[in-house]
């Protein structure tokens, strides 16, 4: 009988009533009729059932009769999985096409637009050159290239603040910079927040002593030390960054001097006058 067989596939399968009618997209009480032969599912029920449960058509139905034969509907089933095969593919491949065209002309346009518009480049031979006026040589250009470099590199000069110079840490009294640097940070990773305030740390924001508030950042601090350290206790505004070992960084000088712990290492310290 279908109906026993339908309820003996379901169980051998280890799917309930309801589990079964979500996957057929009908209700449980229609899975219940099948299975006591009060109602029996149609053609298209009959096949997903056959499909959910891996056995073939006939196998599902026995010796019972069917409304209409089995082949038509799997061949019509079969053409049509394999026409949305076939316009998936083309819109794979249609698609990889558009990527291809649009990735060659942002290349293409990119490069030309980048040797047309290069400031640059001069050729004195080209008739273009000469507008209303006489033809330039190659010395006029390159004379004139040269008077241009100089004006820009005495503009750059003139804007260049001197109220602020910077020392970098090869410089004399970067020594005694480091010193003091490396005594605050001792103390800043050792959370020892008495000798940490030896050095009045002044801040846009309020730094509390432990090793998890420090960030691979750029900051402006107001290092102030003790005679103990230095004869010099004149404030000094530092531009500093924390590092992880590990980390990718230059090589700058001091570098070794600024070591904190077998973690932590100060690199780009600037001083400013």
């Amino acid at each position: 009988m279908l109906g026993e067989k339908i309820k003996n596939l379901r169980e051998r399968n280890g799917y309930s009533q309801e589990r079964l009618a979500e996957q057929l997209g009908v209700s449980r009480q229609a899975v219940s009729k099948w299975e006591t032969g009060l109602s029996r599912p149609d053609m298209g029920n009959l096949i997903a059932l056959a499909k959910l449960f891996h056995i073939s058509f006939d196998e599902l139905i026995g010796n019972e009769k069917v409304d209409l034969p089995t082949e038509p509907v799997a061949r019509e089933q079969s053409q049509t999985e394999h026409k949305q095969r076939k316009k998936s593919r083309i819109f794979f491949i249609a698609g990889c096409l558009l990527i291809l065209l649009i990735c060659d002309y942002l290349y293409f346009f990119y490069f030309d637009t980048k040797d047309i518009g290069n400031p640059g480049t001069v050729n004195p031979d080209s008739s273009d050159s000469v507008i209303g006026g006489p033809k330039l040589s190659e010395s006029d250009v390159t004379s004139a290239e040269l008077d241009g470099l100089d004006g820009l590199e005495t503009e750059a000069l003139q804007e260049t603040p001197v109220d602020k110079p910077q020392d970098s840490l090869n410089a004399v009294e970067s020594v005694q910079f480091q010193t003091v640097v490396q005594n605050f940070a001792n103390a800043y990773f050792r959370s020892d927040p008495e000798e940490a305030a030896q050095y009045s740390v002044i801040g846009e924001e309020e730094i509390e002593v432990y090793p998890e508030d420090i960030f691979d950042d750029l900051a402006y601090m107001v290092l102030k030390w003790n005679p103990q350290d230095l004869f010099d206790q004149s404030p000094v505004c530092v531009q500093y960054q924390w590092q992880r070992k590990g980390s990718d960084s230059a090589d700058y000088l001091g570098l070794e001097v600024m070591k904190i712990n077998e973690e932590w290492k100060v690199t780009n310290c600037y001083l400013e006058k």
